[in-house]
């Protein structure tokens, strides 16, 4: 019997030593081994990974709170009633010990993003792109430029290096660009803390004129059946952003004083932003010179009575049809050159004014106020075209609005429809509409939705309404309407 188990004992320890040991797969969320990422949209960094990296990539994790500003502190919670400008996200849902914060700019990726407004996708899985750098005195993402949740895309997703036929970035120079100034001491140059190439004419607070270009190489569309230009910028404080910052481009063009060449105006629908954050251009459509060799310049002008200031950080030439920025769009109008179509009735008009609701020049959007060296009682519309729904089953308006100095913005700004489309003022037999979100002040903009459903099989007008008194007296703004 003893001779029985001691072979069976010597077979299970030949047994143990002779086959490899079986390996289980890490559970996702345990720590485990796994796949590590290379800071691509395929293998994003994990935010352990992304916390000892530099530079932009994609990032993945989950959104587990926000930085209370106030404190400088992680609050892990959706429970705030005031911060929807950053969020916090971490590897896990649980035990939090690593996260990075991540700044939301203005606009759609805060707006989808912010925990203010969102509080449901709190331990959501989210993707990011943005600049893995110091924030809040920490590791953080700043920049975020692309948003993946729940199967929705927010921002401006990087292109793909296949469909690229010329790309430059301006992380440490001017690259591949030349600048050349026409006439004023200023010019283009790069901002290393940032990565753009700016110019700015407002120097020690006094605004001087400049006449400065900033110049390809030559860029070859050979081959090409189709070729889009678009770049990422922002612009601020131009008097008149579509006249004092252009692009253009030249087949003719060598070297030296640009004006000596032949240049084309691209079409480009510019407009000050509230704030310094990053926007991609239109699609500009490029397949008049496919076949041809051109080069590309942005120029900026600025007078003595008024400078702006214009940021580019990348601009990429792509082997793409240009999309058409209003496929599938019913009605849209941006308030970036005028009041387009729109109408405007005055009900209370104040003294001093000619009318409530103005196109504003500087800010390229549709303003209404009532105030003029005071508060003052007004009531005044902007009356849209004639907006045809016959013949759809959904319809949906999305417009931008910012504001300030408003105390209750759902009494003072309102919407209004009506189906009589031959309308031309707002009377009592318009039906006031609910808009789901109002500027947060401070002329913040953000983008509004508005159910246009219960129209469908109609043709209708709508209108803006302004309301004031000596008591309550704000200032209202929009820009960048479309109805689809």
């Amino acid at each position: 019997m003893k001779q029985i188990k001691f072979l069976l004992l010597a077979l299970v320890v030949i047994m143990a030593t002779a086959c490899p040991p079986i390996e289980i797969p890490p559970t996702p969320g345990t720590g485990g081994e796994t796949e590590k990422g290379d800071g691509t949209f395929e293998k994003p960094y994990s935010v352990e990974e992304a916390s000892k990296k530099n530079g932009e990539a994609y990032i993945k994790g989950y959104i587990v709170g926000f930085m209370e500003v106030s404190l400088n502190s992680p609050v892990f919670s959706a429970e705030t009633d005031s911060v929807n400008t950053n969020i916090i996200i971490a590897d896990t849902t649980e035990n939090v010990t690593l996260y990075m914060p991540v700044q939301l700019p203005s606009g759609e990726i805060r707006d989808a993003l912010n925990l203010l407004d969102n509080k449901d996708i709190l331990n959501k899985e989210v993707i990011l792109y943005g600049q893995i750098t110091s924030y809040f005195g920490m590791p953080g993402i700043r920049g975020t430029s692309y948003a993946l949740i729940d199967g929705n895309e927010y921002g401006n997703k990087p292109i793909s290096d296949e469909d690229i036929i010329f790309t430059q970035t301006f992380s440490t120079d001017l690259g591949t660009f030349t600048e050349y100034s026409v006439s004023g001491e200023q010019t283009w140059y790069v901002d290393t803390k940032y990565g753009y190439a700016m110019i700015t004419g407002y120097v020690n607070n006094t605004n001087l004129a400049n006449e400065d270009w900033l110049i390809s190489p030559e860029i070859s569309l050979e081959g090409y059946t189709e070729a889009k230009l678009n770049f990422d910028h922002v612009i601020r404080y131009f008097a008149k952003p579509n006249e004092e910052a252009n692009v253009l481009i030249s087949e003719n063009y060598t070297e030296g004083d640009p004006n000596s060449a032949t240049w084309t105006v691209l079409p480009t629908e510019f407009a000050n932003s509230g704030d310094w954050t990053t926007n991609r251009s239109n699609d500009i459509d490029l397949t008049p010179y496919l076949g041809k060799k051109v080069k590309i310049a942005f120029r900026y002008i600025s007078t003595a009575s008024k400078a702006g200031t214009w940021e580019i950080k990348a601009v990429n030439v792509i082997n793409a049809k240009a999309e058409d920025p209003y496929a599938g769009v019913i009605f849209h109008e941006s308030f970036t050159k005028s009041l387009g179509q729109f109408t405007t009735q005055n009900n209370v008009l104040p003294s001093g004014l000619t009318d409530i609701w103005t196109f504003d020049s500087n800010y390229q959007c549709a303003k209404g106020t009532g105030f003029s060296g005071g508060k003052q009682n007004a009531e005044g519309y902007l009356i849209s075209p004639e907006i045809d729904l016959s013949s759809v089953i959904s319809a949906t308006m999305t417009f931008e609005n910012a504001g300030n100095y408003f105390v209750d913005p759902s009494q003072e700004l309102t919407l209004w429809v009506t189906t009589n489309s031959s309308a031309t003022a707002v009377d009592d037999t318009w039906t006031k509409v609910t808009i789901d979100k109002y500027s947060s002040g401070s002329f913040a903009f953000t983008t509004s939705t508005v159910d246009l459903g219960n129209y469908c099989g109609s043709k209708i007008k709508f209108a803006f309404g302004y309301y004031s008194t000596e008591d309550m007296c704000g200032t209202w703004e929009l820009r960048n309407l479309e109805i689809k």
